[in-house]
């Protein structure tokens, strides 16, 4: 069966893409950046190329994000079983080709959020993004806001946002069909 993933299109840069955004997300945005820089979080972009030992350093992080979010309280984070092995696999291989895109929002030094995704061709595939739960300053939409500056400075062109879900259709202008197929060898 067919999975719908929302996109969202980086033409025209960061103004392009928040033109396309109606007014109360645009408002509502530049509201929660600004409260999330004036409570003292800031952006710390992933290295995009990493060696094996600094890949597992920076999961390590991720995963103790994921612990303390809401996903990772109830189980569903990928700070566990099968989800934690894929991207102990899949973090070092996209790094070591120079595809790893991410980011941590720090504050004091310490993690409170993080994204990171795949970069191919002008095109960004967000994989996963969380945050400590006790937060409530919208830190996912502020790594989001940080993420689409930092791909549109690369050139890229297209964010897929992944699995359609309603809350994405505010970030995203298009819906595509993906299919999985199996091979067995």
């Amino acid at each position: 069966e067919p999975s719908g993933r929302m996109v969202a299109s980086l033409e025209g840069g960061v103004g392009g893409f928040m033109s396309r955004r109606s007014k109360n997300f645009r408002s509502r945005l530049r509201r929660t950046v600004k409260a999330a820089a004036n409570n003292g979080f800031e952006g710390e972009y992933m290295p995009q190329t990493l060696t094996q030992d600094a890949s597992r350093q920076l999961m390590y992080r991720v995963f103790s994000i994921e612990q303390s979010s809401w996903k990772g309280q109830a189980g569903r984070g990928i700070d566990s079983g099968g989800m934690r092995r894929f991207y102990e696999l899949m973090v070092p291989r996209l790094a070591a080709e120079g595809r790893l895109r991410g980011l941590f929002l720090t504050r004091d030094g310490q993690d409170a959020a993080y994204l990171f995704g795949a970069f191919f061709d002008n095109y960004f595939r967000g994989l996963q993004f969380s945050y400590q739960a006790e937060e409530d300053l919208g830190l996912g939409n502020v790594c989001q806001y940080h993420m689409i500056e930092r791909l549109v400075e690369e050139g890229c062109t297209h964010y897929d946002l992944g699995q359609a879900m309603k809350y994405k259709s505010r970030w995203a202008e298009e819906e595509i069909q993906s299919f999985t197929h199996v091979f067995q060898i």
